[in-house]
């Protein structure tokens, strides 16, 4: 999954599973488009992309930093509180704390597509 360069290729393996096995368990299906919304993350310049427990984590290269203008757009948007994190000279993260946001894990994933969604703008 790792490899895959679309959302076809997602697609396709989806198709072939639940050929193969019947109905795709919930996990599998998170697993799928947590990786289909990494690699939708690396194309739209991020250098690194995370959901954990309590936060969203978008980071980018120091050589590809986002125009200052572009994210003072995306920040009004953006529900829960954030920072910027800065401490890495080598990089720039954007880190959204959804500690309060009582998301189950498919939330979390559709929260964190909408994220990268307004960062691709």
């Amino acid at each position: 999954m790792i490899a895959f360069k679309n959302t076809k290729d997602f697609d396709q393996l989806k198709a072939e599973l639940k050929d193969r096995f019947g109905n795709i368990p919930p996990l599998a299906l998170r697993t799928l488009e947590y990786y289909r919304l990494r690699m939708y993350s690396i194309q739209i310049g991020l250098s690194s992309f995370q959901i954990k427990a309590n936060s969203i984590v978008c980071e980018y290269d120091k050589k590809n930093l986002p125009d200052r203008a572009k994210l003072m757009k995306i920040v009004p948007k953006i529900e829960y509180p954030f920072k910027f994190d800065t401490t890495n000279t080598e990089a720039l993260k954007l880190i959204i704390d959804i500690s309060n946001a009582n998301f189950d894990k498919d939330k979390k994933i559709a929260y964190g597509e909408k994220i990268v969604q307004l960062l691709a703008i």
